[in-house]
């Protein structure tokens, strides 16, 4: 097994964002905020699901909110893979942003609030928790767009509600991460 770190070791991995919500659908912040997939999310992560089998996935890491849970567990199912649930994973902590529309946290409208987890604090806690894993390589990782933004340390980047993509990291070779659909 090898140690998963970001001094340029770190060995690639697959990594999914959790289906569709009903709160994703209607534009809400969540945030740490245990919601359910609805019935969409559910058809994403069993596409998913098709798309991951044969890859030698040995593992499977997920943030511990039902969202991804669920996500990570159809997913298990259909690889024959555990699922391990992970609360460093989980997504970052809006305060009082959590369950409001999406448009008042982007226009500030609303006060800027106690509670939230500044993205610093947020990334150190997702890269922590990727370093402590001890895998089997290749892994899966099921979480959440924050926690993709935090991995690859891009705040504007996005990733798709249960598309599956291969990440690479940098190297000394290419300093940048190289992000991958998978079944496309």
């Amino acid at each position: 097994m090898t140690k998963l770190n970001f001094d340029f070791e770190m060995p690639p991995f697959f990594f999914v964002r959790h289906g569709e919500t009903d709160d994703n659908q209607n534009q809400r912040v969540m945030g740490q905020l245990d919601k359910p997939l609805n019935d969409h999310g559910i058809g994403q992560a069993h596409a998913a699901a098709k798309i991951l089998v044969g890859l030698g996935i040995g593992s499977i890491y997920s943030s511990s909110l039902e969202r991804t849970l669920a996500t990570a567990q159809i997913i298990g199912d259909a690889i024959g893979v555990p699922v391990h649930a992970m609360p460093g994973l989980m997504e970052r902590h809006y305060g009082l942003y959590q369950g409001q529309e999406r448009s008042k946290r982007i226009a500030g409208s609303l006060p800027k609030p106690d509670g939230v987890e500044s993205w610093r604090s947020f990334t150190q806690r997702t890269r922590s928790t990727l370093e402590s894993i001890q895998v089997q390589s290749p892994i899966l990782v099921v979480a959440h767009n924050g926690t993709y933004k935090a991995i690859i340390g891009d705040q504007n980047a996005r990733a798709p509600n249960a598309k599956p993509l291969q990440l690479i990291p940098p190297t000394i070779e290419n300093a940048d991460w190289s992000i991958l659909p998978v079944g496309v």
